[in-house]
């Protein structure tokens, strides 16, 4: 009952927050960030769409309510509120840092609550038709071997994997992994790949399409890095442990 009335207390601060920020929504509208927008292909076509028209009205609380529903399941992939958040404050609409810091907080907001339906419902998880829809048991079973290999790790990686994001972070909540644990990990992460892609898009409007493509690239081969040193260390840990076993053995 306590635990209840805290996580309500908690949805309440943040109800109110989100309501307070609405107070303060920026009266410019889309179309005048649109005349300020580099000519790219790919930042017209985000700076014309209905995503920038609501942030540029409802600005950093637009961002949180978006970046929620994102990691709520929403079919809209979490980079087009980043990247449109930044090309809205290249052009004047937002303020650089507080942007990204509604980016940070929005993320790191639709991370936790699903970590906490995971911790809330706990095995029972795939009864529910919302969960079923993103956790089948076939990717809940990849997901606990993930864990079997890799430890919390997996939570690390979890946040470059776009489809495996929310499902792993539901069934981290299941697990019983420790909250400080998951935060730590997601957070981290989230340190590297939003404020990357959010500078990039600031800094590099008018050459967008082509920094993304190399971006893609670059973190292609920096997770494939990622997941050789990983692996690597394992292998290292699993042999040190085995010598140590057969030296404690020998007379």
């Amino acid at each position: 009952m306590q635990a209840r009335r805290r996580w309500l207390g908690v949805l309440a601060l943040l109800t109110v927050s989100i309501g307070l920020l609405m107070l303060w929504a920026n009266p410019l509208n889309a179309q005048e960030a649109v005349q300020t927008a580099a000519s790219d292909a790919k930042a017209h076509e985000l700076m014309e769409s209905e995503l920038a028209s609501v942030i540029a009205r409802f600005t950093y609380a637009a961002i949180i309510g978006v970046l929620l529903l994102c990691g709520l399941g929403l079919p809209l992939p979490e980079e087009v509120p980043i990247l449109t958040s930044a090309i809205l404050a290249a052009s004047g609409t937002l303020e650089p840092w507080p942007a990204l810091g509604a980016l940070m907080f929005g993320v790191m907001l639709g991370d936790s609550v699903m970590f906490w339906l995971g911790k809330r419902w706990g095995t029972h998880l795939l009864e529910h038709r919302f969960a079923r829809r993103m956790l089948t048991p076939e990717r809940n079973a990849k997901i606990l071997e993930y864990f079997a290999k890799y430890g919390a790790w997996i939570i690390f990686v979890a946040r470059f994997l776009p489809g495996l994001r929310a499902p792993l972070f539901l069934t981290s909540g299941s697990m019983k992994v420790r909250f400080w644990v998951f935060f730590a990990m997601d957070g981290a992460a989230a340190l590297v790949s939003i404020p990357s892609s959010f500078w990039l898009a600031y800094y590099f409007t008018d050459q967008l399409e082509n920094v993304l493509k190399v971006k893609d690239s670059v973190q292609y081969w920096a997770f494939g890095a990622l997941v050789v040193l990983v692996v690597g260390g394992l292998v290292i840990k699993r042999w040190l442990k085995q010598r140590g076993t057969k030296s404690a053995e020998t007379p």
